[in-house]
């Protein structure tokens, strides 16, 4: 082996567990209907191109439509459950946060496109961009179905950042709030992701947040109602409470465990607060989720 075919076979080894991309077609949902297919946890971003089609697609405790012309998007972390009916045609590119940390866009695509506060599951296409996208799409299909070679996973990294653009480009048109703001507002909300994603576990209280962005509680709320239309313990409530869900829904936990892994003290205040969210207690969300399943 040469030293050229050495590195490429290196360099695939490493970032095959980062990035993969794959056709949706009528021999993959043979695989989705033909074995049980449980809802599970990212830990990776993945984008689901809907050329043409229908099905469902669960995505945390949200169920929506697989429809013809659509992204769905699905953040680390979220559970979803892709049910693709027979005719569905597209394709699905999962990466990890690692695999665009040596792009220039990388500090930017993951708080505008990726994460709890702002992520629109669904974007939809209209004919003029369509023709875009799918160009985009097959170059990512052909390079990534090409033989390895040394170079192919930078290519792949280009291509990629390239489609996050766009797809930030289409959000702008169709989410237009939280764009119309200064580069410096912008830093604040991002830290402020960036945070809540680190700590939501930890600290419940605005302070701490505040502290940490060395910012007044006042401007941080500030700040996320220009974004995300809500005051600063909402949007950390809201965290936790998508959170409790997931636990609720996939994990197996009781209500209690549940309480102590989401750093509360008592399980009687977790209930409280989840409650303020969602308007039931953890317990009937519970029943009525097993009635469901």
């Amino acid at each position: 082996m040469s030293k050229k075919q050495q590195v490429s076979h290196s360099e695939q080894n490493n970032r095959s567990n980062e990035f993969n991309i794959y056709r949706i077609d009528d021999k993959l949902i043979k695989t989705y209907h033909t074995k049980p297919f449980e809802p599970h946890r990212n830990n990776y971003q993945a984008i689901i191109w809907i050329n043409t089609g229908s099905g469902t697609h669960l995505i945390d405790d949200q169920l929506y439509k697989i429809e013809s012309n659509t992204f769905m998007l699905v953040t680390k972390d979220q559970i979803h459950a892709f049910d693709p009916n027979s005719g569905t045609l597209g394709c699905g590119i999962r990466f990890s946060d690692s695999f665009l940390e040596s792009a220039r866009y990388h500090s930017t695509w993951k708080y505008r496109l990726f994460n709890n506060l702002t992520v629109n599951s669904v974007l939809k296409v209209n004919e003029t961009e369509k023709s875009s996208f799918e160009t985009l799409i097959i170059q990512l299909l052909n390079e990534y179905e090409k033989e390895d070679e040394y170079g192919k996973f930078n290519i792949l990294q280009h291509l990629l950042e390239t489609l996050i653009i766009k797809l930030d480009q289409l959000k702008r048109k169709q989410f237009t709030r939280q764009y119309y703001t200064t580069n410096s507002t912008y830093l604040i909300f991002q830290n402020f992701n960036y945070d809540l994603e680190k700590f939501f576990k930890t600290y419940h209280d605005v302070t701490s947040y505040a502290e940490r962005l060395n910012i007044s509680n006042r401007k941080l709320s500030d700040v996320l109602r220009l974004f995300v239309g809500k005051s600063t313990i909402e949007v950390i409530r809201e965290r936790i409470v998508t959170e409790a869900k997931r636990a609720l829904m996939y994990s197996g936990q009781t209500i209690q465990e549940t309480a102590f892994d989401l750093g509360f003290e008592d399980p009687f205040y977790f209930s409280k607060v989840f409650k303020k969210v969602t308007g039931q207690t953890p317990k009937v969300f519970k029943l009525k989720l097993q009635k469901f399943t």
